[in-house]
């Protein structure tokens, strides 16, 4: 990992465009006139905080040119009028080739990937443009009604599957008006954990869209056990859509120190500097702003405990897809850590289903020396498997 200030020239204090051939422009994320807020009060943290720690992680480690800002998309498709997706820009000036995107999982944002931008901009000697995205309803993006916006019936009068279908084009259809404004044909796709499994969703949606998978410990894919459902006050929690990261918001700053130690004490992180970096990205993004899709997790995921094998379980699993849409899924690539928490020992039932369907291939792969959040225990490794994928 690089340190020390950046010399590249990078844009936070007016509107930049991201695209030339286009008339997109991304608008930085602009400081509250307010310094003191209720939000400040109660979880230490707020709007202004958040934008500092994202400026001072990317300043920090990202070597390669970037800018950064929220591209305004139109979700009339989710009831939601206009809505802005916090854009990374690396590498913004590459003209031809397949971009990359990267997306990050639950109770994250797109600066988790602050050690893989440098090598996914310069992956098998060639330089690529990569976008880090931050989910609608996420970190630095826009933070609206979930799953759907206007006058419509609530989502709870909805049967479960009415319910997964919008959760699920909550994220897939704000990800493909990010594609259409930043007018992308094509691109490779990178997601993590929560984030694998609405790529591998979006993928299914938008086959001609995406040229390769890569799928970074993701949930969802195998089909749920028989037994084991979480229940108890943890069950309740999860069923009445509190049991997710946006608890922590509204518990506050009493939840502050544990859950920064907590997240990044799983990562193969030993500088001091940089874990303090990485803890106070990571509070800030999830606790500035209201609570939105950290529910996605409640409408689309089952956590289950012993006798079956820990994990949450997608309601509708990959596997299970019919099998009209899993014969379009691109060239995929799956990587587990070694030791990955989030690893379910019947995944290679689901991707020997998968690959059946599919008239592309699937694999899987382990980084070594990793746990579920693989791309920082072990980058170098993780790298090379990514450049095998996208080759």
């Amino acid at each position: 990992s690089s340190s020390g200030p950046m010399s590249k020239e990078t844009s936070f204090t007016s509107v930049t465009a991201l695209h030339e051939s286009t008339s997109t422009v991304a608008l930085p994320r602009e400081p509250s006139l307010l310094s003191i807020t209720p939000t400040l009060l109660w979880t230490g943290t707020n709007w202004n905080d958040a934008i500092a720690c994202e400026e001072r992680l990317l300043h920090q480690y990202v070597r390669s040119p970037f800018r950064l800002g929220r591209v305004a998309v139109d979700l009339p498709s989710l009831g939601l009028g206009r809505q802005y997706i916090n854009t990374l820009d690396v590498n913004p000036g590459v003209r031809g080739g397949v971009p990359i995107l990267w997306m990050h999982g639950a109770g994250a944002g797109l600066g988790f990937g602050y050690r893989n931008f440098d090598a996914l901009a310069n992956l098998n000697g060639s330089t690529r443009r990569v976008l880090g995205v931050d989910w609608l309803g996420q970190a630095g993006s826009s933070r609206p009604s979930f799953p759907f916006g206007g006058l419509r019936a609530p989502v709870w009068t909805l049967p479960e599957e009415k319910q997964i279908d919008a959760a699920i084009a909550f994220s897939v259809d704000s990800l493909e008006a990010l594609r259409m404004k930043l007018d992308i044909e094509q691109f490779d796709l990178v997601a993590h954990s929560m984030g694998g499994y609405l790529a591998t969703q979006y993928a299914l949606a938008y086959p001609e869209r995406v040229r390769r998978l890569v799928l970074v410990s993701p949930v969802g894919w195998v089909e749920k056990p028989q037994v084991g459902r979480a229940s108890g006050i943890f069950g309740a929690l999860w069923d009445w859509g509190l049991g997710n990261f946006g608890l922590l918001r509204t518990i506050g700053r009493l939840a502050k120190g544990t859950a920064k130690n907590a997240v990044i004490g799983r990562f193969n992180i030993h500088n001091q500097a940089e874990r303090e970096l990485v803890a106070d990205y990571f509070w800030s993004q999830l606790v500035a702003q209201r609570i939105s899709a950290e529910k996605n997790v409640n409408y689309l995921l089952e956590p289950f405990f012993a006798p079956a094998p820990f994990g949450f379980y997608a309601k509708r699993s990959v596997m299970s897809e019919p099998m009209e849409r899993l014969c379009k899924l691109p060239p995929t690539t799956l990587l587990y850590g070694s030791h990955d928490l989030h690893y379910i020992p019947t995944m290679p039932k689901a991707v020997s289903v998968v690959d059946a369907a599919t008239t592309n291939s699937v694999t899987m792969r382990f980084v070594s020396g990793s746990d579920h959040h693989l791309y920082i225990d072990n980058p170098a490794e993780f790298h090379a498997y990514v450049a095998q994928a996208l080759a």
